[in-house]
């Protein structure tokens, strides 16, 4: 406008110091920031390098904040403290022919049990109303609805006789007087007197002194039904069996205890062959 006078406002000084302070302010805490997640990479790096290599052992009194209700319910972190999870797991794997000979003639014997088990339900040796009853193994229930499902493909079987294999293995080790780790499972006289037959007559047929299969069967056969039959009072980790399907929820891979999703399918192969071993 005419007449009008325009001049230039200038920022006060305190205004430009405040910015200043403000920039520098942000940029501290950027520094600050940085700084502290560095601090905390830095100890977990550490930490990393510290345990790596090291076998993760189970402590109850340090896990029992942070356990699901599943390891909860299952006791599995009660029955392995102390002990070192890849050590368990061996325990439990599957015998090789080389290294463990005798071990594996007892795995072919349940292989032989399973394969007859399966052929009498083929030709109906079994009935309708006995495959009703087997599939219904708990007590004092009513019979399940529906008959035995035996109908699996040859693979699925391989699979499911494994777990099998892998438990008298894991009972075998556990038993052996050498063996330095202390499970809280025991046997009773008759299943030691079992399992001493059962071993015996294996070696004897690992040495070709006895090439007929059917006494090293009739012996393993009693051996698992004595392990199903055995009566659990008190501690449930006194059976060899319940011992065997904690050490079955080592997940090896994660060094780690398997969750229910997981953990389930194994049950219920292990409880498939089961049903089968009482024919």
């Amino acid at each position: 406008m005419k007449g009008s006078i325009c001049f230039r406002v200038k920022a006060p000084e305190k205004e430009t110091e405040d910015a200043a302070l403000r920039q520098q302010g942000s940029v501290s805490r950027s520094d600050e920031g940085d700084y502290v997640m560095g601090q905390v990479f830095g100890a977990l790096a550490q930490l990393e390098t510290t345990h790596s290599g090291e076998q993760l052992i189970l402590d109850t009194e340090l896990a029992s904040t942070q356990v699901s209700p599943w390891l909860e319910r299952t006791r599995w972190l009660h029955y392995l403290k102390g002990i070192p999870l890849d050590r368990a797991a061996g325990l439990a794997r599957l015998p090789n022919q080389h290294d463990e000979p005798v071990l594996y003639e007892v795995g072919l014997a349940v292989d032989r049990l399973v394969e007859a088990a399966y052929m009498s339900l083929c030709e109906e040796k079994v009935n309708f109303f006995g495959q009703k009853r087997i599939a219904s193994f708990l007590p004092r229930t009513e019979v399940y609805s529906r008959p035995l499902v035996y109908k699996l493909k040859e693979s699925t079987y391989k699979q499911y006789k494994q777990l099998w294999k892998r438990a008298l293995a894991f009972i075998c080790r556990t038993c052996d007087p050498e063996q330095d780790i202390q499970f809280q499972h025991a046997l009773g006289s008759c299943q030691t007197a079992l399992l001493d037959s059962l071993l015996g007559i294996a070696a004897r047929k690992v040495a070709q002194r006895s090439s007929a299969p059917e006494q090293l069967d009739r012996i393993c056969l009693d051996f698992c039904l004595s392990l199903l039959e055995q009566p659990i009072r008190g501690n449930v980790f006194e059976s060899p069996l319940v011992g065997f399907l904690a050490v079955l929820g080592i997940d090896e891979n994660n060094n780690t205890l398997y969750e229910a999703p997981n953990y389930t399918p194994k049950l219920s192969a292990f409880i498939k062959i089961a049903q089968l071993l009482v024919l």
